[in-house]
């Protein structure tokens, strides 16, 4: 199964972007900012190609697991160079990232004007998504492909 972002914009203090998962637009998200120079947990990760797995240890995962009777295991992005414990989870905006990938329904409030993004209907956004992707990353079948700011014209 292929998870896929595809970045709209990059502010000054975040991005949003589309989901898809196989082909099928499935919400938005939310990351930090591109940085030429890193600064841990403000900076996006590379767009690229990457392995997801289910991660079953850690903080984020135990106060999951209490929260949700359906979690199994942070969906956990790996091998992103210089970068470590990144996950798709839900989240508001962009200071909950922490270099994550936030997902969700909708925007609240638009990026446009230098404003921030917030995301809208997270929890219900990333209840749907991950269920959906759950049996691929059980079976070690989920990857996510991350393309960087596409133009509008790209994807009509």
């Amino acid at each position: 199964m292929r998870i896929t972002v595809l970045r709209l914009n990059g502010e000054k203090e975040d991005t949003v972007g589309l989901l898809f998962v196989d082909r099928q637009w499935f919400g938005l998200t939310l990351e930090d900012e591109q940085r030429l120079v890193k600064v841990p947990a403000e900076t996006r990760i590379p767009a690229g190609d990457y392995e997801v797995e289910l991660r079953k240890a850690g903080t984020l995962h135990d106060r999951y697991k209490d929260l949700y009777s359906w979690h199994e295991g942070m969906l956990h992005i790996r091998k992103v160079p210089g970068f470590t414990w990144i996950y798709f989870h839900r989240g508001v905006r962009e200071s909950h990232s922490a270099g994550c990938i936030l997902v969700a329904d909708g925007l609240s409030r638009s990026n446009i004007g230098g404003r921030l993004a917030e995301l809208a209907n997270s929890a219900e956004g990333y209840e749907r998504f991950y269920q959906h992707v759950l049996p691929a990353a059980r079976a070690g079948d989920l990857r996510v492909t991350i393309q960087d700011e596409i133009k509008m014209e790209t994807i009509l």
